[in-house]
């Protein structure tokens, strides 16, 4: 009897049947639709042989995750974007260039059997170097160039060279190690551990070496240069000759000379000054040597005195 209704109007239960799971397909295609999602997922390498670095063509790939909406979303809010690996088997590859292809993916949470994971690409481009180090010299350089008027003494480095070592091809770019300091007159002395950068030929700081010592204890100390300027001679000429001569020309030779001194001081003098030259009741040309009159502080290339000529002539009387 049971089976007698069961088998009644069975092609309109079976039709039901049928009608309800392509509703509920159609709300759920509807509601949580197939999608997909991309991440950006880490590349790292295993099986790499010690001694040895492996430089990557990239880092980073796009990786797709794909499923039903609502599921794809939650697995990535729960995956954090550095437990996603992509990951290169570099096990018996020695020195040279390669297209390795990505040997799995980690995720960090175990995804749902409805949601897939799949790299974008397939491969990445490896270059495998050996590790090598050299030892270098570290020289000080001094930013933004000195001011006018100022010089760098001998600079302590301590340790005076430096280990730098990485990727064969990395470590011979590095042309030098050097250190930067910024002395100012307003703090002429340098006192500190300052950090070594290894530099190429171009002067660009090479970052993918590692440096032994990172940093150097540095001292240097600022001393202000002299500064030097040529200046005119000034003749200072005293008295008048026996009337009616006159002074009709001054000359001094040199005309000029160079000063050399602080450059505030150097800086105001435009002309130096002789001692006095006196011409009273001079009736012809007279011809002195005399010192240059030096102000404190500066200092004077070459000789102190100079010749000065005066020039007399008979004036006119008038009648």
């Amino acid at each position: 009897m049971r089976i007698k209704n069961l088998l009644s109007n069975w092609p309109y239960k079976l039709g039901a049947f049928v009608l309800a799971i392509i509703l509920t397909s159609y709300v759920h295609a509807v509601l949580n639709p197939e999608t997909t999602i991309t991440v950006t997922a880490q590349v790292r390498t295993e099986g790499l042989k010690e001694g040895y670095v492996a430089s990557l063509s990239t880092d980073k790939i796009p990786v797709a995750f794909t499923g039903p909406k609502t599921e794809v979303e939650a697995a990535i809010e729960e995956t954090r974007t550095q437990d996603i690996v992509a990951w290169l088997n570099l096990d018996g590859l020695g020195p040279g260039k390669y297209d390795v292809k990505i040997s799995r993916l980690s995720v960090g949470e175990k995804l749902s059997d409805n949601v897939k994971a799949a790299p974008a690409i397939s491969s990445v481009k490896v270059n495998i170097e050996p590790i090598i180090s050299r030892t270098l010299p570290v020289t000080v350089k001094t930013t933004p160039p000195l001011e006018v008027g100022w010089t760098a003494g001998n600079p302590t480095v301590e340790p005076a060279k430096a280990t730098v070592s990485g990727a064969e091809s990395m470590v011979a770019s590095v042309r030098m190690l050097t250190v930067s300091v910024m002395p100012t007159p307003e703090k002429p002395l340098i006192d500190e551990y300052v950090p070594i950068r290894a530099l190429d030929a171009n002067g660009t700081e090479v970052l993918s070496v590692k440096v032994v010592p990172d940093a150097a204890h540095v001292v240097m100390k600022l001393i202000e240069s002299p500064a030097s300027r040529t200046v005119y001679v000034s003749p200072r000429i005293t008295g008048h000759p026996q009337y009616p001569y006159r002074v009709v020309d001054i000359a001094a030779s040199p005309e000029t000379v160079v000063v050399k001194g602080r450059s505030e001081i150097i800086n105001k003098i435009t002309t130096l000054e002789t001692e006095p030259v006196d011409v009273s009741g001079a009736v012809e040309n007279v011809v002195k040597k005399v010192n240059l009159r030096i102000p404190t502080g500066v200092e004077i290339e070459g000789s102190r005195r100079v010749t000065v000529s005066v020039r007399i002539e008979i004036g006119s009387t008038g009648g």
